[in-house]
């Protein structure tokens, strides 16, 4: 389809998707528009970064526990507390050894990867950091691919002083904020624009806040409902013949053709700066609430930055790799067991005719090499077969004898040690381009070069990866003239004796449904009391091309932090999906300042009150950023539809008017009107409907993610 020029301002139709025969579908080409990670991966959109090694996502994680620390952005330029940094880093991995990665936050850090070099670059990249936290007031953890803004200190005490009293009167209007559970005080799913049911301003005009008035449907001719979009998957039906395969479909469950939250409309103050003002209601906040828009507004101008540094556009990342490579490096015995093969072994086994001196001389050497010292078998190229049989820790203690005299018992345990022996070492920064040639971008160079694949399988080879091409983003500079479009919530997360913990999410998800482009979330923690536990764990969607990695399955899985496909219940012995846990940030303290790009599939943890005696709550406000090259049908479009605020707003108008209907009249005027535009029970009825949408969303993306098969290239007959 060719560019549409969207435009939801007012001043003419309404030129947005799901009206005027614009599709609800309608998407831009995928480099004239930020990266999202709901989007399927065929689609030719930009949703997989490159599988980061284990080594590497280790890096990430020390710098984000080491930057939770108070003061660290002082105490990383002394040498000593450094090191003590380090020393209790041991101590955490030892304690954390063989505990589940949920339990430990997914921040579980195994030291013996952690080599001076790596720790080196970390302390080293930790120092740039802080001069930036310096300068900026926040920083960027995990930024791999793309990356997460934190701070504790980007919101200023005034500022969060006034979310605190703003949005305090709302608690009163929440029925069951005493409640345990996850309250919402400005609900985006209360209200939403519903295709068949919502009135809008299609043909012209704007829902104004001037003098903090309000628009309602009326008979005008410009308000229209809005019409009933054909579903995504009708459209394609219709245009192919038939229904679509499985991926599509998936991928189409992504879209509503009912529902859309509806976004506020923001623009920018001056010339210059990222000051913003909003020009449209945010959707179930009353502007009357003149406070709490003032102090949102403050917000969304404190997120810009933040998200101009987590933005991405196609196709490249945000930051190069800390550690590239397509292999390993074997670790080396000596000259005289190295040239041990195992594929030799059953075609050159010993004779069992040999004379007794001859075989006995044989034996000894082996015992010798049954004594070798093992290393972790983290560490080891080839792992045990799960049909194989279960060999002793110690295999030459477990000989006796008499097993000595089989000439099969020795060879089998042979094998076994050297499967045990045959190991790699973990890649660590600093080998094929410095830190310094890692700010510059200078990372085409790999530690191990990629493989070549066989011209049976390509007709050329994969090219070598160039440098790193650093991009950036302003979005005050580069929609300044249009401005944004921004969707509000407010949570509040009750606990108290009876209910002590808070599940969590299910899975790891990105907001929105796809017509909603949402492209970027901000939260800020403005009230937490007597948490604890509470973080946000980090997960992306990656790619590792098979066919440029060195053929050593079980080698590169553990390289790249992959399970065994054997050992994972949740793929049920198939390939691991193409997904890869970062780590988490907290959540715990008041004042916490987070940003991320929905290139990130996120999901919070479980967490639960420091003391069971008292109650607690942590209280939030989370914006999403609209892709500003979009424009989609926003509160500037829509006459507001909640009955409540016309029925107050109405009997304010009387009240302040000096002509007064009688009582009896007023009432009768009342009772007439019902629930127009629309009452409580419905919008409930519309919001538990589209949860079920949203749900369905979420498993399509859950579903949709490719898989690993490190198997591939070898079942294609490719070798070494």
């Amino acid at each position: 389809m060719s560019s549409i020029q969207l435009d939801n301002t007012g001043n003419g139709q309404l030129q947005v998707p799901g009206f005027h025969d614009i599709p609800v579908d309608y998407e831009l080409p995928s480099d004239r528009c930020f990266a999202h990670g709901a989007l399927p991966n065929w689609t030719g959109s930009r949703g997989r970064a490159t599988r980061l090694t284990q080594p590497e996502v280790l890096m990430l994680r020390i710098m984000e526990m080491l930057t939770e620390r108070q003061n660290w952005e002082i105490d990383v330029f002394d040498e000593s507390i450094a090191q003590k940094w380090y020393e209790e880093m041991l101590i955490q991995s030892q304690a954390q050894s063989g505990q589940e990665e949920e339990k430990a936050g997914n921040m579980s850090v195994d030291m013996d990867l952690v080599t001076s070099k790596t720790w080196n670059w970390c302390i080293s990249e930790l120092r740039d950091k802080a001069v930036t936290y310096r300068e900026n007031g926040y920083i960027l953890t995990f930024n791999a691919d793309s990356g997460v803004c934190k701070s504790a200190v980007l919101v200023n005490e005034s500022l969060q002083r006034e979310l605190q009293e703003a949005f305090q009167p709302l608690m009163g209007e929440c029925v069951d904020h005493k409640k345990s559970g996850q309250h919402d005080l400005v609900d985006p799913d209360m209200y939403m624009l519903v295709y068949g049911r919502t009135a809008v301003l299609s043909q012209g005009g704007q829902v104004t806040m001037t003098a903090a008035d309000l628009s309602y449907p009326t008979t005008s001719s410009n308000v229209h409902v809005a019409p009933m979009p054909q579903h995504p998957i009708d459209t394609w039906t219709r245009q192919h013949g038939h229904p679509p395969h499985d991926d599509r479909l998936r991928s189409l469950y992504r879209w509503s053709h009912q529902f859309q939250w509806l976004p506020c409309d923001v623009e920018f103050v001056g010339s210059e700066g990222t000051d913003v003002r909003i020009t449209s209601y945010i959707n179930n906040l009353h502007p009357r609430n003149k406070k709490a828009y003032g102090a949102i507004e403050k917000l969304i101008s404190a997120c810009l930055e933040p998200w101009n540094d987590v933005l991405i556009k196609e196709p490249v990342s945000r930051f190069p790799l800390r550690i590239r490579t397509y292999g390993f490096q074997k670790t080396r015995l000596n000259a005289q067991y190295d040239r041990i093969k195992s594929e030799n072994w059953d075609w050159h086994r010993p004779d069992r005719h040999w004379p007794g001196q001859t075989w006995a001389m044989h034996c000894a050497k082996i015992k010798q090499y049954l004594a070798i010292p093992e290393p972790d078998p983290k560490y080891r190229i080839i792992d045990d077969d799960p049909s194989d049989p279960v060999y002793p820790e110690d295999l030459l203690s477990s000989m006796a004898p008499e097993m000595w005299e089989s000439v099969e018992r020795v060879v089998k345990v042979v094998q076994e040690k050297w499967v045990r022996l045959h190991t790699f070492q973990y890649p660590e920064p600093g080998i094929s381009y410095s830190y310094d040639e890692w700010k510059l971008g200078r990372t085409a160079k790999p530690i191990v070069d990629i493989r070549k694949a066989s011209r049976e399988v390509f007709e050329d080879p994969p090219p070598s990866p160039p440098d790193h091409q650093y991009q950036s983003v302003s979005l005050q500079n580069q929609f300044r003239s249009q401005g944004l479009q921004v969707i509000v919530r407010v949570s509040s997360i009750e606990l108290n004796a009876e209910s002590p913990n808070f599940p969590g999410d299910d899975d790891y998800h990105v907001d929105g449904l796809l017509n909603e482009h949402v492209v970027a979330t901000a939260r800020y923690y403005y009230d937490v009391e007597n948490i604890t536990g509470a973080r946000i764990s980090f997960q992306q969607e990656v790619d590792l091309d098979a066919f440029e990695i060195t053929l050593e399955p079980h080698a590169m899985q553990k390289i790249f932090g992959l399970p065994r496909t054997d050992e994972d219940p949740a793929n049920y012995g198939g390939p691991p999906p193409k997904l890869q846990t970062l780590g988490s940030v907290t959540a715990t303290r008041q004042g916490c300042f987070l940003a991320w790009p929905n290139t990130l599939r996120y999901r919070t943890l479980p967490f639960s009150l420091q003391n069971s005696d008292l109650p607690g709550h942590q209280r939030f406000i989370t914006i999403w950023l609209v892709d500003p090259h979009y424009r989609i049908c926003s509160s500037r479009n829509v006459p507001a539809q909640q009955h409540t605020w016309w029925r107050e707003d109405a009997e304010f108008d009387h009240l302040s008017n000096h002509f007064r209907l009688p009582q009896e009249l007023r009432d009768l005027i009342m009772r007439k009107t019902g629930d127009w535009p629309m009452g409580f029970d419905e919008a409930a009825r519309f919001k538990k409907q589209s949860a079920l949408e949203r749900e369905r969303a979420i498993c399509a993306q859950s579903q949709g993610v490719d898989l690993h098969d490190f198997w591939w290239p070898i079942q294609l007959g490719e070798q070494s």
